[in-house]
């Protein structure tokens, strides 16, 4: 015996690490809180879609319209392919500023193929004072949001869409 410590017998092996036992147990309890968590996810990640084509198009709308405004010439948007779903298109004089492409997510907006915003700032939009573009997920696991965009060429986003399948 060392003054004031005891020494200690260990038997010749000492044990480093985890028993397969001990995995086993910790991979299947790791396995049930994934199996439980997936579909929040799932739905999270749909949201967060929705929510970044959204605001997407709102600063498409900010950039088509300081744009204009600095330039004093039109800048239109308009939508990549047949429908606002694909994307859209900034551009002025026929030359491309800046595209966005989406996927997962439907836009609709009705009656409206281009909007122009002349150099005053002002969005032509039809006969109406305001154009409401519809954003939802295409798997319907996410709540809707809207850009509203006036006459006057300001934008904004809320949420709950009209969105037939939303199912949060």
């Amino acid at each position: 015996m060392i003054k004031g410590k005891q020494m200690r017998k260990t038997g010749g092996r000492r044990s480093a690490g985890f028993t397969l036992l001990e995995l086993l147990v910790a991979f299947a309890v790791l396995g049930v809180l994934v199996a439980l968590a997936a579909p929040g996810f799932q739905s999270f990640i749909a949201n967060q879609r929705v929510k970044a084509a959204s605001d997407h198009l709102l600063m498409a709308f900010m950039y088509a319209r300081s744009e204009a405004v600095k330039r004093r010439e039109t800048v239109d948007i308009s939508p990549l392919g047949t429908d606002w779903s694909s994307g859209w298109d900034v551009s002025v004089g026929g030359m491309s500023l800046r595209s966005e492409s989406l996927a997962g997510v439907s836009v609709s907006a009705t009656g409206v193929t281009t909007i122009s915003f002349s150099a005053q700032g002002r969005a032509s939009i039809g006969s109406s004072d305001a154009i409401t573009f519809s954003i939802c997920d295409v798997a319907g696991k996410a709540t809707g949001r809207e850009v509203r965009l006036s006459f006057s060429g300001q934008a904004r986003v809320t949420m709950g869409g009209a969105c037939s399948d939303a199912s949060i």
